[in-house]
């Protein structure tokens, strides 16, 4: 392994310079969905028939759809519900 001289390390934000060449910070890729983002997270200690009946229990708890009318805002929170709802599963 090549040692690096710290002083040519340069940080800002999410980018690092080491000797000239820019490196930016990898982040691994959350879970597509709910379901899956609890069975990663408990490390299958819940069976997924539990998992999958919070998750209907969530969906049931959400709230209903507004009638969309000309307020840009009512459309908004319409699809903020839909992914979510997209989003449990």
């Amino acid at each position: 392994m090549t040692e690096i001289d710290i002083s040519t390390v340069l940080i800002e934000g999410d980018y690092a310079t080491i000797m000239g060449e820019k490196y930016k910070r990898v982040e691994e890729p959350k879970p597509q969905t709910l379901f899956i983002e609890i069975l990663n997270k408990t490390g299958g200690r819940y069976d997924p028939r539990i998992i999958k009946e919070f998750i209907d229990i969530l969906e049931e708890w959400l709230p209903d759809e507004v009638e969309v009318d000309t307020e840009e805002y009512n459309a908004g929170w319409n699809d903020c519900l839909q992914h979510l709802k997209e989003k449990l599963r």
